[in-house]
């Protein structure tokens, strides 16, 4: 009786859980196609919720229909693996699934890229907003554009620190530690807002009059 109790109440805590997530939407509940809920494409075991920005998993007989949440990102934009119709695993954004979705083509080939468009988060700031009212298709040099535009000014840091910063990169590399958190950790450490700006630092893309000298070196 215990045993059977526990699992009851366990299954009330996921559904309160599952409403509170996704704002009045129950999870556990069969999502069916409507005006803001659409198919996509070569993508049939999925639907996509236009007004959530959210793709739902369609119940199989084995498990009851979901929505997926995968977690953003390093730079905020949200992938998922999907399976096609042809059984094959596609690792695609969950953007390019609402967008697809929307307007009716198959994301892993969408027709707007060869258009040469692409996808923009009309917020800017937050990439894992995929509801369609916040997507807009643009060309590649608008968005590019943007994103230069949106970017924190960096500051410029002294020869000397970022000698230092390459040496203790190349340490880092032969450690066997991930690249990333050595980003990270420096940007963090050094109070700069995007942890690329020490990836390129790194990677010899920035200050590359210094090359000479660590040649020199």
């Amino acid at each position: 009786m215990g045993r059977h109790f526990g699992v009851l109440k366990r299954n009330v805590v996921r559904r309160n859980f599952h409403k509170k997530k996704y704002k009045g939407v129950d999870k556990m509940e069969e999502v069916k196609v409507g005006q803001m809920i659409k198919e996509i494409p070569n993508f049939s075991r999925y639907l996509a919720n236009l007004s959530l920005g959210r793709v739902y998993i369609k119940p199989n007989g084995k498990k009851e229909g979901r929505y997926s949440y995968p977690k953003p990102n390093d730079i905020g934009y949200v992938y998922n693996s999907y399976t096609n119709d042809d059984g094959k695993s596609v690792v695609l954004g969950e953007h390019v699934m609402i967008m697809a979705a929307a307007l009716e083509t198959d994301p892993s080939d969408p027709f707007w890229l060869k258009m040469n468009l692409e996808i923009d988060h009309r917020s800017g700031k937050d990439k894992s907003d995929n509801r369609f009212k916040n997507l807009q298709l643009v060309t590649k040099g608008l968005n590019h554009q943007k994103i230069e535009n949106r970017k924190p000014k960096s500051k410029k840091l002294d020869d000397e620190t970022v000698l230092a910063i390459r040496a203790a990169f190349k340490d880092w590399v032969d450690s066997g530690l991930p690249k990333i958190q050595f980003y990270k950790n420096k940007a963090n450490e050094l109070g700069i807002n995007a942890w690329q700006t020490i990836q390129y630092m790194c990677l010899g893309t920035t200050y590359t009059h210094l090359l000479k000298k660590e040649k020199a070196q």
